[in-house]
């Protein structure tokens, strides 16, 4: 069981509930079982977080985590699925479509359906929704797995303590 995580999880983590100084042994699990091959963070995660001018994007550039390329047959072949899913949904707005394609969500769930890993994401399904297009949508239109945070540290039996 493999882990695909979202570029907010490590966000999310970093500004609220295991910020460095408060919970540092979370970062280090992160990167054991990135270095495990437990937890995959994808090329397009990294572009996302080392964008900033902040703690988590020096963290992200210094950590030693490799970076999985988004760039393989079965990736590509499986986002292109994800984008005609997209495209074919007439609830979203172009804009929606747009955005989708364009950050490191659509990849994320790519990259999990090519592979058969599972999509750790703090978003929740929002079928609903007209102007976002949702991980978690996405997710159930390629049949890909998807847990939160806690649930994948759960999985991997982290503890803190």
């Amino acid at each position: 069981m493999r882990f695909v995580i979202d570029t907010n999880v490590l966000i999310e983590a970093y500004r609220r509930y295991y910020a460095f100084d408060l919970a540092p042994k979370f970062w280090g699990e992160i990167v054991n079982h990135v270095g495990a091959d437990n937890i995959v963070c994808v090329d397009r995660v990294q572009a996302e977080l080392i964008k900033g001018n902040d703690e988590l994007a020096k963290w992200i550039k210094a950590c030693g985590c490799s970076f999985i390329p988004t760039t393989d047959a079965t990736t590509i072949e499986a986002y292109r699925k994800l984008m005609q899913w997209a495209a074919d949904e007439e609830r979203f707005t172009p804009q929606a479509r747009a955005e989708f394609a364009t950050v490191a969500d659509a990849w994320i769930v790519a990259f999990a359906a090519a592979h058969g890993d599972i999509v750790t994401t703090l978003e929740m399904p929002a079928i609903n929704s007209k102007k976002r297009i949702k991980i978690p949508d996405a997710c159930n239109a390629l049949s890909v797995s998807f847990v939160d945070t806690f649930t994948m540290l759960k999985k991997l039996g982290v503890k803190f303590v």
